[in-house]
């Protein structure tokens, strides 16, 4: 699979991370990955990433930003796949356990509380495992 790419400007240098501006390009209509990468819904994107060279980049400089698509598609899998699963599974134990409709919603839509708030204190082993390769261009 090729890499998933984007043009970025930097707009604001930190040690060891880099704060980039990713302009919506019209070319995302015909990218096969743009459906999953959101970037289609914002004019522009602004986000920060790790780089252990933050001091060769200046501010305004162009770069190429990549990500790996399997790690894209383990985004799609944590964000959205597994929290419909987690759903499904609740509301089918609930029936299977005779409680009334409301019940079983209210409580596939609680149990979700829980599993975001892992996620967010999982940030860090987040922010290691999504690594995005910066070069300049």
């Amino acid at each position: 699979m090729l890499p998933i790419k984007h043009k970025a400007q930097i707009i604001r240098t930190a040690p060891q991370e880099l704060t980039l501006k990713i302009a919506r390009q019209t070319a995302c209509g015909t990218c096969p990955a743009a459906g999953l990468c959101g970037m289609k819904e914002d004019k522009e994107q602004i986000f920060s990433i790790a780089v252990p060279d933050s001091g060769n980049y200046r501010i305004g400089d162009s770069v190429m930003v990549e990500l790996n698509p399997h790690l894209g598609w383990l985004a799609v899998l944590f964000c959205y796949g597994l929290p419909l699963f987690l759903t499904l599974f609740t509301l089918f134990i609930c029936d299977c356990f005779g409680k009334n409709e409301i019940f079983s919603g209210i409580t596939a839509i609680i149990i979700l509380i829980p599993y975001f708030f892992l996620l967010f204190l999982g940030k860090k082993y987040f922010k290691k495992k999504f690594t995005f390769i910066v070069t300049e261009k």
